[in-house]
């Protein structure tokens, strides 16, 4: 468990191309990341699956051996509560790539050549999104460590058992909304399971991602 003020400012980068790695990698270095530079996508995988791995990710798409399309299917796999922050870099432009990207479980999708100002505010908004994910988390662990979690809410209060069951079907609506982050998503089906275990109750795993 990662409290947000301790998380360190490290990235991993992706990218074939060395030419385009030693340049980003020496920007983002003077915009105070931590960079960890690698030339493909197993080796990028090899980041993420090591202790403490970067929080944020840069993916060139085209990379030989594992793809940076692959590389961000398995990172979800690796780290389900709390993934890392993955932006496409890329060439291609087309509707249906940009579709597959974000299908594919990339965060942000970014064309190529890098337009370094509109990377550097793409990188600041996933970094507040990073600490709100690890401030949620945090959070969540807390909820789960009470001890009442453990204990089932009798017959003997009605209000408090109504309350639980409409904080549940709140909960159950807002994850049939697409658009909600996968972060907060997390969260909220968290949140239900607790007011789940309170009550004695079960519901239906229809929303899992």
């Amino acid at each position: 468990m990662t409290s947000p003020s301790s998380l360190p400012r490290r990235l991993l980068f992706a990218e074939d191309e060395a030419r385009i790695l030693s340049a980003l990698t020496a920007i983002l270095s003077t915009w105070g990341w931590e960079v960890i530079p690698v030339r493909d996508g197993q080796a990028a995988l090899d980041v993420l699956r090591g202790e403490n791995p970067p929080r944020i990710a840069l993916l060139d798409w085209n990379m030989p051996g594992v793809d940076g399309l692959e590389v961000c299917r398995v990172a979800r796999e690796l780290h389900p509560l709390e993934p890392p922050y993955l932006i496409m870099l890329t060439g291609r432009g087309g509707r249906e790539d940009l579709i597959a990207g974000l299908e594919g479980g990339a965060d942000e999708y970014l064309a190529k050549p890098i337009d370094t100002d509109e990377l550097r505010a793409r990188l600041q908004a996933a970094w507040r999104l990073v600490e709100l994910q690890a401030k949620l988390t945090n959070q969540l662990h807390q909820l789960t460590e009470l001890p009442l979690v453990n204990e089932i809410v009798g017959g003997d209060a009605p209000g408090l058992r109504q309350t639980l069951r409409l904080c549940m079907a709140t909960f159950s609506e807002a994850l049939t909304i697409a658009e909600v982050p996968r972060h907060l998503r997390i969260a909220l089906r968290t949140c239900r399971g607790l007011c789940e275990e309170a009550l004695g109750d079960s519901v239906p795993a229809d929303d899992q991602d």
